[in-house]
Formats: C-alpha cells, structure tokens, sequence
C-alpha cells in the first residue's frame, strides 16, 4: 500500500485498496488505515460483505483515520 500511495508502484497511486486479511488486531487496522486503505475486511467474511465493500470503496474516499479513535 506504501509504495502505490507514493507513486513507485506501477499503477495509479489514487486506486481504491481494500485489504483482506486474518488480521483484525486494531493495530493492524490503524496501520492499513494510516497507510490510506478504501476497506479493510477480516477473513472469514460473505460474499455481499466483499461486495457491499468493494461498492463503498469505488465511491468514496479512502477509511478516515479520525474513525478509528472513537
């Protein structure tokens, strides 16, 4: 995610990720989050999860950190 965010990857740096993990440890999430992920799913998930947060991240911005802290 670091590397498409600061242009060195070979792909627009403004293209929706979405981060699909077994990973749901807060510090992980934050960390995805601060990095400017558009969605962050923990594994075992459904398939109208994926796609209800495949919809959100191709129309809007990426996960606001601020959301994090509440």
């Amino acid at each position: 995610v670091q590397k498409i965010r600061n242009g060195e990857a070979h792909v627009d740096a403004d293209i929706p990720i979405i981060i699909l993990t077994g990973h749901g440890q807060q510090e992980a999430v934050k960390a995805a989050v601060d990095l400017g992920v558009h969605g962050y799913l923990v594994k075992p998930m459904s398939k109208d999860a994926l796609e209800k947060r495949i919809q959100v991240a191709l129309s809007s911005g990426t996960i606001d950190p601020n959301i994090l802290e509440k």
